[in-house]
Order: C-alpha cells, then sequence, then structure tokens
C-alpha cells in the first residue's frame, strides 16, 4: 500500500493561515473563508474555531465532516497541477475541493459563483454575440496563460514597504535555516526544509504575517507587543519583528517540527 501524502496528517489550524493570507492579499475576508469550508464541509462556525485549536489533521477533518455539501461534486478544475475530477482518493480530492475553492476566492470571484448559488435571474447569454470581420483587420491574439507565481515575482507585486518588511524576514530566516529551499505554498512565499513546510510569510493590506508554526506558542511572552493567532504572527509593515525573534522562531519550528536535519 502507497504511503499517504504528507497533507493528509497536516493539522488544518497550520494550513489555515496561508489560506487566509491568500485571500486577505486580495481583500477578501476571515468571514468569506470561514464560510467556504462551512459550506463544503457542514461544520458550524463555532465547531470550526474548535477545531483550529486543535492539531486535528486533514484526513480527521473531512472524515468526520458532519454533512459534506453534495454540489461540491460540480467544483472542477485544474489544481496543484491536477484536475479535480479525475483524483480518485476520496480525501485527496476533498482537500483539492477547498484549495480551489480558496483559490477562487483570491481570484475575486462572487461568493454566489464560490458557493455554486442559483444562476441570477438576469439573462445572459449563452455564447457571445457574433462580430462580423473587417476585412483587412488584425485577429485578435489569444489572452495569454496566466503565469505561476514564484517567490520573487510575488515581492516583486508588492508596495516599496510591505516589500522591505518582508525581506527583512527573509533575512532572518535564512540565516536561521540556510539549508531551507524557498517555494510558494498556498499562495504565499515560504520557507521548506527536507521536503516539509517550514515557515512562511505574506503581506495584507494593513499588516504583514509570520507563519512559524507552533513555534508560536514558546514565545508568548517576547510577542505581547503583537497580535498573534495559532502559527501565525501579524505586524504592522513600519515595525517588522525583530530579525533575533525571527531567528529564534525559525530554530523552535525546526526543533520541535520533526525535521530530519537541522536547517
Amino acid at each position: 500500500m502507497a504511503p499517504k501524502h504528507r497533507i493528509f496528517t497536516t493539522s488544518v489550524s497550520s494550513v489555515y493561515p496561508l489560506y487566509l493570507a491568500k485571500a486577505e492579499k486580495k481583500g477578501r475576508t476571515r468571514e468569506e473563508l470561514d464560510e467556504i469550508i462551512r459550506w463544503l464541509t457542514g461544520y458550524t462556525q463555532p465547531q470550526l474555531e474548535a477545531i483550529l485549536k486543535t492539531p486535528t489533521d486533514f484526513e480527521s477533518f473531512f472524515a468526520n465532516a458532519p454533512t459534506p455539501n453534495p454540489v461540491r461534486a460540480s467544483i472542477t478544475g485544474v489544481i496543484c497541477g491536477v484536475r479535480i475530477q479525475e483524483i480518485q482518493e476520496s480525501t485527496m480530492r476533498e482537500i483539492r475541493y477547498l484549495d480551489k475553492l480558496v483559490d477562487e476566492l483570491a481570484k475575486g470571484k462572487s461568493m454566489e459563483k464560490i458557493l455554486r448559488s442559483q444562476p441570477s435571474t438576469t439573462a445572459v447569454p449563452s455564447a457571445p454575440p457574433r462580430v462580423e470581420s473587417t476585412p483587412g483587420a488584425t485577429k485578435a491574439r489569444p489572452a495569454a496563460a496566466p503565469t505561476k507565481m514564484t517567490f520573487e515575482g510575488y515581492l516583486a507585486g508588492l508596495q516599496p514597504a510591505q516589500r522591505e518588511a518582508l525581506e527583512h524576514l527573509r533575512r532572518a530566516i535564512r540565516a536561521a535555516a540556510p539549508k531551507a529551499e524557498e517555494c510558494i505554498c498556498y499562495g504565499v512565499p515560504a520557507y521548506r526544509l527536507r521536503g516539509k513546510f517550514l515557515v512562511g510569510f505574506a503581506a495584507a493590506a494593513r499588516h504583514c504575517s509570520f507563519y512559524p508554526g507552533s513555534s508560536v506558542q514558546s514565545f508568548q511572552d517576547e510577542l505581547r507587543n503583537y497580535p498573534t493567532s495559532k502559527g501565525t504572527v501579524r505586524f504592522p509593515v513600519d515595525r517588522p519583528l525583530p530579525a533575533a525573534l525571527v531567528r529564534k522562531l525559525v530554530k523552535a519550528r525546526i526543533a520541535s517540527g520533526g525535521f530530519d536535519e537541522k536547517g
């Protein structure tokens, strides 16, 4: 039997901040993200909030979902390079349903469309009206395929102050974990060590976020001046986390995160 994909045993609470950062970067809200998760799984808001305070993994999260929405079968498309409708393994398919819904949220789709609501009563033509070609006119080129997000591309798209705040984090992370690889994880810049998610960061409209996982709990006193939640530290763009504290958080994450060797 093939081993389970590591996402099955990854806690929902450790990935939720990445979903949220992806949504907030595009001006969407936590409330919208939670509504999507509730729609997909049938969990109530209190149930979801309680789960996010525990190490519940994705496999258990979906296995225990109260009322999985039957309409979720209409979620199609490509996510992580795979067509959702071709995924045979049930848990992976549920995870990719959620990934796709979060992706649609970040791309600006309306909640009505994301939640597969009944179509609007406003008539919509089934096909665009025919346009007669003009002799000698140049044919329109097809739209270019969207480019894949890269670590550098994410930073390049930020305002200068946001970019400098995240570059500050980047330097501190590299100093603490020089063997970690830069990557994009759930739409935000992240670091991977020995094939596992280490830490990540993101910029939102009014703040930046750092995702050092469970190590946040060990530094509550030093983080007392910054808003924190499970696995996340938020800070103003003009008041970045001290580099020494970032290094401590990264090293604590390495020590407690089950990594095979030091970074």
